[in-house]
């Protein structure tokens, strides 16, 4: 086997939800995870009817292709089905341009630190260098992972621009296709189908073609093209996700955190104690992504958001782990809280009660919805569903046609068993990142 670089450090993946319960001392159910950037709830197409066609020909591969799916990104896009390739999601992608355009001695360019990891993972794995000093390929993060920056475009050709979480920044690199930029999407983040493990590349026709040369055949599973299908015919509307952003980034700062401007699903808050803060908020069952700097939170909905506001008051100021959080709306989350506030009303919670206040209330009531969840799909009940220039870059050779592409995985970290909280209306819930 060809020895990997020294400096070669592979993908980490988030803990499963069941390790992190263990390490918390919980059960799976009364872990939310704000860490994954992911809608709490599938959209409304993701439903069993969906892919039941699908699902009565599984037993076939999907001969001459994924008929429609093509031609739906091109319309959702606005460009051509030629421009379109199709991945197991957007880290497919990602490696398919890198062994595509890179190979030994070669060199890449990627985002300065912090940045999504899995580009430099993508270029070391073909045996190129990382760095800025004339390279064959630029990667590019827009918006930017994990500080939700929308950087400019750099001039370097040709160009991959990561574009994740174009949803929720409403500007895209696709009208310059033409002059050596490739734009990468996934239908993980607004879209809600980060298991379903799709994403697309759009691309010059001629690079596009290219690409597909590269490909594994069948790249992406007749299940997940017809998930994406339904979700293309209704695009999810993000407004709603976007306010509730700047809604929970100004009650960050009414806790004295100073979160950073965001044009994702997702805020990005500078703390040098990440670790402690991070680790306090697992006590009480909620999930961040930690760095050594600070501490990235997936943007939910209003009632988990609340939730996770009034544990980071007396996270903020280690005050008891097992102390209850306010109810949302209490004066913990609003504009005028502080940590102390919040920590002496939980105080003397205990002081009148005269023991330590818990938070088991809220967890039952989470616990009976996720078993109410579990019960509705074991049942099945709910479930009725209804031209351009030619190309000039220089990519490397393809492999030989009995050789699959490699595939990579951004896999998303929230549990499916959280699906469903009560028995409130997807009506009166905003769509997810």
């Amino acid at each position: 086997m060809k020895q990997l670089a020294q400096s070669f450090r592979p993908y980490e993946w988030a803990p499963s939800t069941e390790e992190l319960a263990r390490r918390a001392g919980l059960d799976p159910v009364e872990i939310v995870r704000f860490d994954g950037n992911v809608p709490p709830l599938p959209l409304p197409s993701s439903r069993p009817g969906a892919i039941a066609a699908a699902l009565a020909e599984v037993n076939t591969y999907p001969h001459g292709g994924y008929p429609g799916i093509h031609e739906a990104i091109a319309a959702y896009a606005g460009v051509e089905p030629e421009n379109v390739v199709l991945g197991a999601g957007a880290d497919d992608l990602i490696l398919l341009c890198a062994r595509a355009f890179a190979g030994q001695g070669d060199v890449v360019s990627v985002p300065a630190d912090p940045t999504y990891p899995l580009f430099r993972v993508a270029a070391e794995l073909t045996g190129a260098t990382v760095g800025a000093d004339s390279p064959v390929l630029t990667f590019c993060c827009r918006p930017g992972n994990p500080l939700g920056d929308f950087a400019p475009l750099p001039a370097a050709r040709p160009l991959v621009v990561d574009e994740a979480y174009f949803e929720y920044a409403g500007e895209t690199a696709v009208p310059l296709l033409d002059d050596g930029v490739i734009v990468i999407r996934t239908f993980s983040k607004a879209f809600g189908l980060a298991g379903a493990r799709i994403g697309y590349l759009l691309a010059g026709r001629d690079t596009a073609a290219e690409l597909r040369a590269r490909q594994a055949p069948a790249p992406v599973s007749t299940l997940s093209v017809a998930l994406a299908l339904a979700a293309l015919r209704t695009p999810p509307d993000v407004a709603a996700v976007i306010e509730e952003r700047e809604r929970l980034s100004g009650e960050l700062r009414a806790l004295g955190f100073e979160p950073l401007p965001s044009r994702a699903n997702f805020v990005f808050v500078p703390t040098p104690d990440a670790a402690e803060i991070s680790e306090r908020l697992l006590a009480r069952g909620y999930v961040v992504r930690a760095r050594e700097d600070g501490i990235r939170i997936t943007v939910r909905d209003r009632e988990d958001d609340d939730l996770l506001l009034a544990a980071s008051a007396s996270a903020s100021t280690g005050a008891d782990a097992c102390a209850s959080p306010p109810e949302p709306g209490s004066t913990t989350t609003s504009s005028s809280s502080s940590p102390s506030t919040a920590a002496s009303t939980s105080s003397s919670t205990a002081a009148a009660t005269g023991r330590p206040a818990r938070i088991t209330p809220r967890r039952t009531r989470r616990s009976r919805s996720a078993r109410r969840s579990t019960a509705r799909s074991a049942t099945g009940a709910g479930s009725r569903g209804t031209a351009q220039r030619s190309c000039r870059w220089t990519m490397r050779s393809p492999a030989p046609p009995s050789i699959s592409a490699d595939g990579g995985a951004r896999r998303s970290t929230s549990r499916r068993i959280r699906a469903s909280r009560g028995t409130r209306s997807r009506a009166s819930r905003s769509p997810r990142a």
